[in-house]
């Protein structure tokens, strides 16, 4: 939730004084139960979580940013796409760079 401004009291005001007996009274499952509890905490969410629109694609909110060990992750995973790619046939070749 990098970037966005989230009202956290007010979240916890709303979960607070929010009447579960009721909820407990009327649904018996533990679907039904679990389906209300997210209907209130997402309506929660919404009043409370400002939104960020990226109207620019070059802006630094347009991408993820990630940690440095999954960015070599991807890095190798694209590396060995590309292998694959330019050596369709070369099927040893393959197993050995993936493993």
């Amino acid at each position: 939730m990098a970037g966005k401004k989230v009202n956290f009291y007010g979240i916890n005001e709303r979960m607070m004084s929010f009447d579960w007996n009721s909820i407990m009274t009327v649904n018996f499952f533990a679907d039904a139960l679990w389906a209300c509890f997210s209907q209130v905490l997402q309506c929660a969410v919404n009043d409370f979580v400002s939104v960020t629109v990226c109207h620019n694609p070059s802006s630094k909110c347009a991408f993820a940013s990630y940690p440095g060990q999954i960015r070599a992750e991807l890095n190798r995973k694209r590396c060995l796409w590309k292998l694959r790619e330019s050596n369709l046939n070369d099927v040893a070749m393959l197993s050995q760079a993936a493993s």
